[in-house]
């Protein structure tokens, strides 16, 4: 009978985890939700999702009524720049609010 091939594979802490998904000032998500308080947890994790939600709508939805709206493959080369012009904004207002210095940035005193 062949026999039959184990992997061992070391089982990580909880620790080792949440090291990894810190957010910038060294708290994540969950700590800010538990231990900060409503303002807080308002601006750094309920607004920051609700902004990358409303992001890729406008993306999806641009992209989507420019392509109908222009037949063709002009169309799906303007929806194509239309994409490649609004993201680099996009991420230029996200670091403006949440970034260093930014409006509900790290550095700003509450």
């Amino acid at each position: 009978m062949a026999r039959k091939r184990r992997l061992l594979v070391n089982s990580s802490s909880d620790e080792d985890e949440e090291e990894e998904e810190k957010d910038f000032d060294g708290r994540t998500d969950r700590d800010i939700a538990i231990t900060g308080t409503w303002r807080e947890w308002l601006t750094q994790v309920y607004l920051k999702y609700l902004f990358v939600v409303g992001v890729l709508f406008v993306d999806c939805v641009g992209a989507l009524e420019i392509w109908r709206s222009i037949s063709g493959d002009t169309g799906i080369a303007l929806s194509f720049l239309f994409i490649l012009g609004m993201v680099p904004l996009e991420i230029w207002a996200f670091f403006r609010l949440w970034g260093e210095g930014g409006r509900w940035g790290k550095d700003v005193p509450e």
